[in-house]
């Protein structure tokens, strides 16, 4: 699946955009966030999780905006917020994966440190 192959995204060394989540310095988090990013728009890991959320989106904007508003700047207005919302959504979803993948790190380097054996 495209959540997969998060920690393997691009090739190259440390300092390429492509470089492996594995292979960046600990703590950097900075340069995970952009080869994360980096990784998901050549990949095309990004495309794929966005045509797999499209049918999703339409399902419950339908279920939300069952008519669409007959005044045009109202219409827009809502289509602004909904567009917000979903890129706050998508930052949140992204920053969370990787707080995790950092987090998962971490116990890698140093064991786990809420539970140290």
């Amino acid at each position: 699946g495209a959540g997969g192959g998060v920690a393997r995204l691009g090739g190259g060394g440390v300092n390429s955009p492509g470089a492996s989540l594995e292979e960046a310095a600990p703590g950097d988090a900075e340069l995970r966030r952009k080869q994360f990013l980096y990784g998901l728009t050549t990949s095309g890991v990004y495309h794929q999780f966005k045509e797999k959320l499209k049918p999703r989106v339409q399902r419950a904007v339908r279920a939300r905006f069952s008519r669409r508003p007959a005044d045009p700047v109202e219409a827009d207005r809502l289509l602004g917020e909904l567009y917000a919302y979903l890129m706050r959504e998508v930052a949140a979803a992204l920053q969370a994966r990787l707080d995790w993948a950092q987090d998962l790190d971490g116990r890698r380097e140093g064991g786990d440190r809420a539970n140290p054996q």
